[in-house]
């Protein structure tokens, strides 16, 4: 199983959709979306539901990303019936108090600070400031030019 990793997003830790995918073992990651969706109402219930539109190489229409918060990924887990969806559970658990315990993330991570108007017809500007303030701070190269 791989490890799970917490993506800061406005301060607040949170899960990538397809890795929770992958950690719960979906044949398509991408799936999880379409359970995510079915169970948006009571996802947003228990937390801010963050996604990001995201526009990949080319491939036209952009795909809603989402990062789950603790209590967000558990109920996901649980709404997967996935086989080994109890010990992603726990380790969403572990992974989280070591963090909260010790400070410790698992990966080196970058903080994203994503403003909560954005949505896909504005996501061109996000991309634009974040590049701006990479580029401010050294962390950017223009590869994507």
């Amino acid at each position: 199983m791989p490890n799970l990793t917490l993506v800061p997003i406005n301060g607040e830790l949170r899960i990538y959709d397809l890795e929770l995918a992958e950690c719960l073992g979906f044949a398509r990651p991408a799936d999880i979306r379409k359970l995510i969706c079915r169970h948006a109402k009571k996802l947003r219930e228990i937390s801010i539901l963050a996604t990001v539109a995201k526009i990949h190489d080319g491939a036209g229409r952009p795909t809603q990303e989402y990062y789950l918060d603790r209590k967000q990924a558990i109920f996901i887990c649980m709404k997967s019936e996935t086989e080994n969806a109890i010990d992603v559970q726990m380790d969403i658990v572990r992974v989280y108090d070591n963090y909260l315990d010790k400070g410790e993330l698992p990966t080196p991570i970058v903080s994203y600070s994503i403003p909560s108007s954005v949505n896909h017809h504005d996501i061109r500007n996000t991309f634009e400031s974040f590049r701006s303030y990479a580029v401010g701070n050294n962390w950017y190269n223009g590869a994507d030019k």
